[in-house]
């Protein structure tokens, strides 16, 4: 989160608990830190804005990975073309916007991790489904498509990269963008 002057601000959560604020807050780019309680196995941390920390708690322990989450939130670059994925998951452009519903929120909320770069389609069916995998391994292929479709109003492509994954784009115009 933010604060008033637009300064990041570590959420501390309860893991599993508070899972679906997790994951709104992973979608919005926002720092995390995960609560873990006794005899509970933490997550997997793939994100550089989450960590965990274990009870009890060590109040130096806390300080100093709180501290080490806002100087990485402060360095995590702008989503492309002035794109915005809000921790309701709404992808905003200016004054559009579309809503975009969870599983395809987690793909979409990865692929802006690598604008202009293809992303192995593995891990975007890691995004979508992080805790159990679909039994259909071409289920992303639906999600994708679906998605495509949801996002072109905004003048967004997501192009198939061979057999290897998928890549985040604009659609371009003799002015930079489509006119949608």
């Amino acid at each position: 989160m933010f604060g008033s002057n637009a300064q990041p601000v570590v959420t501390l959560l309860c893991w599993p608990d508070d899972e679906s604020a997790r994951r709104q807050l992973a979608a919005a780019r926002l720092p995390r830190l995960l609560l873990i309680g006794r005899g509970r196995e933490p997550p997997v941390v793939d994100d550089e804005l989450e960590d965990w920390v274990r009870f009890p708690l060590d109040a130096d322990e806390l300080e100093l990975r709180t501290a080490v989450l806002l100087d990485r939130a402060r360095e995590v670059p702008a989503r492309p073309w002035g794109l915005r994925l809000d921790a309701d998951g709404v992808l905003h452009r200016e004054d559009r916007w579309v809503a975009v519903p969870p599983i395809e929120e987690r793909v979409l909320a990865r692929l802006l991790d690598h604008p202009g770069h293809v992303v192995h389609r593995d891990e975007l069916v890691y995004a979508a489904w992080p805790e159990t995998l679909p039994a259909d391994g071409r289920a992303v292929d639906g999600v994708l498509k679906r998605l495509r479709r949801r996002v072109a109003p905004l003048g967004v492509r997501i192009d198939t990269v061979g057999r290897v994954g998928y890549l985040l784009d604009y659609a371009r115009d003799d002015s930079g963008w489509a006119a949608t």
